[in-house]
């Protein structure tokens, strides 16, 4: 067999969108820094399965199944889908849940396999769980939030974490709820052209960003009146380019529904990534060599 027949090709490499996982990482640093004495190496260990196997792999299954020609996340112009694009995120998938496995054992094993099983669901045709706007919203934020945060503290924790494990549950699931409508506001034409009533076409642009601002302000306000670690007003301070730059867009796109493009999605989604995981660094750090 040539080896151009199996090595990954541009699109499917695009397509898996490994940059795009680091979207999804907040999260994972939010866990840690309710841990300033976290074994290192195994957070650094599942923070690669995470997103060099995992994420991009629930990517490719979603591409592969979409087939999406207009923008997506992390790509504005999706090349077409490569018929090897299923196959190489399998691949990937079962070489993430193997490491997991070797790593950390059966259980936090099993919790990947059922986010790889709900990731394959919310884009197949057979279910389609992108064209149930609230079921989806409970499935994209459960996974893509608790799970992860339970899952980083099942595996790299070494003594208490600063949060009562309710509270940092809830903030998680805020954070996934308040970005997931935002991700889908660029894409109302195509999901209106293949039948998809998703949360943001339900809520249409202005809806979508006052839920989306209100559930960040959920988030937010938990972890400043119920923490009991004030530091995290630092935090939030930290957070306030990212708002601004939020609000901004929201006020531009309330005036001309045209703002809510994929350019402008993308650049505020990937400052609040940054400011959200430096800030979550940074507390990490200071806990840890304070």
């Amino acid at each position: 067999m040539d080896t151009q027949d199996w090595l990954p090709t541009s699109s499917t490499i695009k397509h898996l969108r490994f940059l795009h996982s680091f979207s999804l990482t907040p999260v994972f640093f939010f866990a840690l820094a309710q841990n300033p004495s976290a074994n290192l190496v195994s957070a650094l260990a599942l923070f690669l399965i995470l997103a060099v196997a995992i994420f991009p792999a629930s990517h490719g299954f979603n591409s592969y199944y979409d087939r999406d020609k207009g923008s997506i996340g992390g790509l504005e112009k999706p090349p077409m889908v490569d018929s090897q694009l299923l196959t190489i995120a399998v691949g990937l998938e079962t070489l993430g849940l193997a490491l997991t496995a070797i790593c950390f054992g059966p259980i936090p094993t099993i919790a990947l396999i059922a986010y790889g099983i709900a990731s394959k669901l919310y884009s197949h045709p057979a279910v389609r769980l992108k064209a149930m706007p609230w079921i989806s919203l409970l499935v994209v934020a459960t996974f893509q939030g608790p799970v992860i945060y339970w899952l980083v503290n099942q595996t790299t924790a070494n003594g208490t974490s600063l949060f009562l494990d309710n509270l940092g549950l809830v903030v998680s699931f805020f954070m996934v709820v308040a970005a997931y409508p935002l991700t889908q506001i660029y894409q109302h034409d195509e999901d209106r052209q293949r039948g998809d009533l998703t949360l943001s076409r339900l809520f249409g642009i202005r809806g979508t960003f006052i839920f989306s601002i209100s559930c960040l302000s959920v988030a937010l306000g938990a972890l400043l009146l119920l923490s009991v670690d004030l530091r995290w007003l630092a935090f939030i301070l930290l957070q306030l380019p990212a708002g601004i730059r939020l609000l901004r867009w929201a006020h531009a796109s309330w005036k001309t529904p045209s703002e809510a493009n994929y350019k402008n999605a993308a650049s505020c989604l990937n400052t609040l990534t940054l400011t959200s995981s430096v800030g979550f660094i940074s507390m990490f750090l200071v806990g840890r060599f304070s």
